[in-house]
């Protein structure tokens, strides 16, 4: 379960279904990536779909304990998985 964002666009468009600060090419995926977040307990659980959302651990500071799983070319949703739950969701341009 989803327990903390740290992009506040993101809780938006979690809580609200606001979308306003996001890119529109982006809104439809970064649903069904929250949708799954909120389900997850395990990062096995997010295996299923690891190959269509590149899930990958993400290594040295500041990013030593985070989980990335990408949107597209430029964009990442990265997040913190800890005793069953989610956390520092947060949405990141790459480049």
């Amino acid at each position: 379960m989803i327990k903390s964002f740290s992009s506040k666009a993101l809780e938006l468009l979690w809580e609200e279904n606001v979308d306003k600060k996001l890119p529109q090419s982006c809104v439809d995926r970064l649903k069904r990536i929250l949708t799954l977040l909120n389900s997850t307990k395990t990062i096995n659980d997010l295996g299923a779909v690891s190959k269509s959302f590149r899930l990958h651990q993400l290594k040295g500071p500041p990013f030593k304990g985070f989980w990335s799983l990408d949107v597209n070319a430029n964009y990442r949703v990265i997040f913190r998985l800890v005793d069953g739950n989610v956390y520092d969701v947060n949405f990141v341009d790459t480049h």
